[in-house]
């Protein structure tokens, strides 16, 4: 009775499975691979102490990485995204140091829609949520911090439709990740970026 019942429960769940499976695919198509670069705009991102406020002075670095992802509902995508960032700092304002280095491995899941129209033009926009593993280094001491934070990010642009099947795009994105600690600071880690990217859809 155990295995004739234990039977009837796998066939139920792979039943399941396969008409989950089939409704989920008449949702999604189109699927595809992309692949984006990006310079990240130096800036100054606001921190705290247990005492006051400070400034940490960053430069301006670089990114890339890639996704895969689908369309679905006609004009929206969703997709998993992979993107590694670096950036140099200058320190705090009140304590200028060279040397000291971002780098940020982030894991996003993005969902963006496509003013399709007439043209081979198509603007875009789109946001994420995710986590962001980062890395803060202190080349002058040898000695770094790491930790794991949710992150957010937002994308605006417009891709060039070569053909069905290849897309280029260049477009804006703002990254953000917030509330790391250091001993008593508190810091966030955000950024503006133009990136430049290329879509292959199968």
């Amino acid at each position: 009775m155990l295995i004739k019942n234990s039977a009837t429960l796998l066939c139920a769940i792979i039943i399941t499975s396969v008409t989950f499976s089939d409704s989920f695919a008449n949702y999604i198509s189109s699927p595809y691979i992309s692949a984006h670069a990006g310079y990240l705009f130096s800036d100054d991102e606001e921190g705290a102490d247990e005492i006051s406020g400070f400034t940490q002075n960053n430069k301006s670095g670089y990114s890339y990485g890639a996704a895969l992802g689908g369309e679905f509902y006609h004009n929206f995508r969703a997709e998993a995204e992979f993107t590694y960032r670096r950036n140099k700092t200058e320190g705090f304002d009140s304590d200028p140091e060279p040397g000291l280095s971002a780098t940020v491995y982030s894991y996003m899941a993005n969902v963006l829609y496509d003013f399709k129209n007439l043209t081979n033009f198509t603007p875009y926009i789109g946001g994420g949520l995710g986590i962001a593993h980062t890395k803060f280094n202190d080349d002058n001491d040898n000695t770094s911090l790491t930790d794991t934070k949710p992150a957010y990010q937002g994308m605006a642009g417009i891709g060039y439709n070569i053909n069905r099947h290849n897309t280029i795009s260049a477009g804006y994105r703002y990254f953000a990740a917030r509330d790391y600690e250091n001993g008593p600071f508190t810091f966030s880690y955000d950024k503006h970026s133009v990136e430049a990217g290329y879509r292959f859809t199968f």
